[in-house]
């Protein structure tokens, strides 16, 4: 068994053989794909960056749902392709792309601060693997390996860099915006309020050079995507969701699923009652947990590059708080989850975590699977019980390797500077 897993770790971390298993996995995926004509939101940037290119301006002239920087990684294969078919494959392209960068750079992440390289292969397999066509099928990889690549900057301690990719990446998708106040704490900490100053100015700057041209053009509709996610309903895959499925399979209620703001979204008394408040509680939720990771960093001794990593971390455990409480939870979060997964190998831990870690990181993928593939095999939107199960179980993976990583946040301010790392052993 050890000599298994010896190999089993050898492989992960030799980048020809995870080149091969990439370039292999990502061909059966677009068969897949093309076979089954599911290209998911393809279409729709498809039309976006049509109307674009016709001259109508994103959100006076077009409904846009997404941060004007988006709309570059639409037009680029739209002014390249000739037609749908060949939009879909130039999309594949730039996606598959972006997931070589990432993985460069996951590779430097883990030789310069994990050190043990096979769990760079393991993400990106995972990725790969369930993440499946959603990876093609929508846009978040390419602010998640901004991101990733903005920590890789900031575990340098090149600060200025990092906030500028991280505030790029915002202003592509919007999550990214919740990690600038991590990223800050461990800055302020240290009383660097030049270095603060300046990676706000970078933020603020990045902000405002993208917006200012439909600022200019419409103020009142410069920021109506932002509107636009703050009025939806809560999406049928969402943590909430999951918990009001289930209790309808036990208890018969009001709960149906109605189509809008381009989701399937929860309908009865108590899904629409609470969707209201879901973004307000995803602010305070955060905010309590940055709170707490304040007071215990600020009480405990710890080094300055360890408060980097926990940091690092920390806009991990920021991520999937921010996912638990989110009004929607689609396949394409998992991109993230799993992109900025290596956070957790940076600070100490022992074995048995390494193991838990890696066990519930397996499962929730493996779920994740199952659940956006039964949502139209079984029939999620019917609210088959099979289906309603898969995404239970989805969710409830999710909390799992969410706790695992507050227990990881929590542990590392009481580690000494001496103990071992979660990735310094390799079994």
């Amino acid at each position: 068994m050890d000599e298994v897993k010896a190999e089993a770790v050898r492989l992960l971390g030799e980048k020809r053989f995870i080149a091969m298993m990439s370039v292999a996995i990502s061909l059966l995926v677009l068969v897949y794909t093309e076979l089954s004509g599911n290209w998911g939101d393809l279409d729709h940037y498809y039309v976006n960056a049509g109307d674009v290119l016709s001259g109508k301006i994103p959100y006076s002239d077009m409904v846009f749902e997404y941060p004007p920087l988006s709309l570059l990684f639409m037009i680029i294969p739209r002014v390249l392709s000739w037609d749908l078919s060949s939009f879909h494959y130039l999309c594949a392209i730039q996606t598959y792309v972006f997931i070589a960068i990432g993985a460069h750079f996951l590779y430097k992440i883990a030789d310069e601060f994990i050190g043990s390289r096979w769990k760079a292969g393991f993400v990106i397999l995972c990725l790969l693997i369930f993440g499946s066509y959603f990876v093609i099928a929508r846009n978040d990889i390419y602010p998640a390996v901004m991101v990733l690549i903005g920590l890789w900057f900031y575990l340098r301690k090149d600060y200025t860099l990092a906030f500028i990719l991280v505030a790029v990446a915002a202003m592509t998708k919007m999550y990214p915006a919740i990690f600038i106040i991590p990223m800050l704490m461990p800055i302020l900490y240290r009383r660097q309020w030049n270095v603060a100053l300046k990676a706000i100015l970078a933020v603020v700057a990045v902000g405002l050079l993208v917006e200012l041209p439909f600022i200019i053009a419409d103020p009142s509709t410069a920021f109506a995507y932002l509107s636009y996610h703050s009025d939806r309903g809560i999406q049928v895959e969402s943590v909430a969701s999951g918990f009001f499925m289930l209790y309808s399979l036990v208890v018969p209620s009001d709960i149906t699923v109605l189509f809008g703001y381009g989701s399937d979204n929860l309908c009865g008394a108590g899904p629409d009652a609470l969707a209201p408040w879901m973004n307000i509680l995803t602010i305070v939720a955060i905010a309590l947990f940055l709170i707490v990771m304040a007071l215990k960093a600020s009480k405990a001794s710890v080094s300055d590059e360890r408060m980097l990593r926990l940091s690092a971390l920390t806009c991990l455990a920021v991520l999937m708080v921010f996912i638990t409480f989110s009004k929607v939870y689609s396949a394409q979060y998992y991109i993230w989850i799993v992109m900025m997964l290596p956070m957790a190998y940076l600070v100490h831990s022992d074995r048995e975590s390494e193991r838990r870690l890696l066990a519930i990181s397996l499962l929730f993928g493996i779920f994740t699977m199952v659940s956006y593939l039964s949502y139209n095999s079984l029939g999620l939107v019917q609210l088959n019980a099979a289906a309603v199960m898969a995404v239970v179980m989805k969710n409830l993976f999710h909390i799992m390797l969410m706790i695992e990583i507050f227990r990881l946040c929590w542990f590392e301010t009481e580690a000494s500077d001496n103990q071992s790392c979660i990735g310094d052993s390799e079994a």
